[in-house]
């Protein structure tokens, strides 16, 4: 609209110039001539080309301006997608992780089905983060892109990295056997005294084990559910406020 408000004014200037132009050169006429004389003649023509000068100015400008709006449409169009695509990625994890618990099963093969699925979700989720990076970001440079999607960038993204990095933490724990399921309760290893976990854990899910296990590294699935409800939610919330701005 601005765009538009300044190729206005400089149309009614143009239009106020000419005006002035025609009223403010004197104007000759012979009394036994029924035709204006050639001054006239003159004036009309230097002001249809000052016209037609302008109008075709005007009119490219606001093709450059209307096609400029229309791709930066198009690319929120695609980041809005993408951050539907997100919402749905965070469920999904969330959804993994919980299958797992109420699985509470370490029976080999199904411990590995689940944490295949839990793999596609952590992986997706990853892509789809990297990708609103991508369309939303024009200077990116070599090597950033990584960081980007891990790390917090003081966006409306970080609650939902916080939710992926812990998810990754307690994917490494099951993989790995420092976890172990039980109809009720999840058991970790005490990372703090075992520095070969202690180092690989992310502060995410070293945060999470506190929050959800006792004394004794115990943590019952109620617990553990409410947690991953609170995180998620938080997430999804983040990024559906973003999508509602636009």
């Amino acid at each position: 609209m601005k765009v538009v408000f300044i190729l206005s004014s400089l149309l009614v200037f143009v239009l106020g110039g000419c005006l002035g132009m025609w009223f403010g050169i004197e104007t000759v006429y012979i009394e036994v001539e029924t035709i204006p004389t050639k001054t006239v003649f003159d004036k009309i023509t230097l002001l249809a080309t000052i016209i037609a000068a302008t109008g075709t100015l005007i009119t490219t400008f606001l093709a450059i301006w209307a096609y400029a709006q229309w791709k930066k449409q198009q690319n929120e169009i695609e980041l809005i997608k993408i951050r539907k695509n997100i919402i749905i990625n965070i469920s999904s994890l969330k959804n993994s992780i919980l299958m797992i618990i109420y699985r509470s099963s370490n029976i080999d093969g199904a411990k590995k089905e689940s944490l295949a699925d839990l793999s596609v979700a952590l992986l997706e989720l990853k892509s789809n983060i990297e990708l609103y990076y991508v369309f939303s970001n024009k200077k990116i440079e070599i090597g950033e892109l990584s960081g980007m999607s891990v790390y917090a960038q003081d966006d409306f993204l970080d609650n939902t990295k916080e939710f992926f990095s812990m998810a990754h933490g307690l994917h490494f724990l099951l993989s790995f056997k420092f976890a172990f399921c039980y109809p009720s309760f999840l058991i970790f290893d005490d990372y703090s005294t075992n520095n070969a976990i202690g180092t690989l854990l992310n502060k995410s899910i070293k945060i999470f084990i506190k929050r959800v296990s006792d004394e004794n590294y115990r943590a019952t699935v109620k617990k553990i559910e409410s947690e991953m409800n609170d995180m998620s939610e938080l997430a999804m919330y983040a990024v559906s406020n973003k999508n509602a701005e636009h």
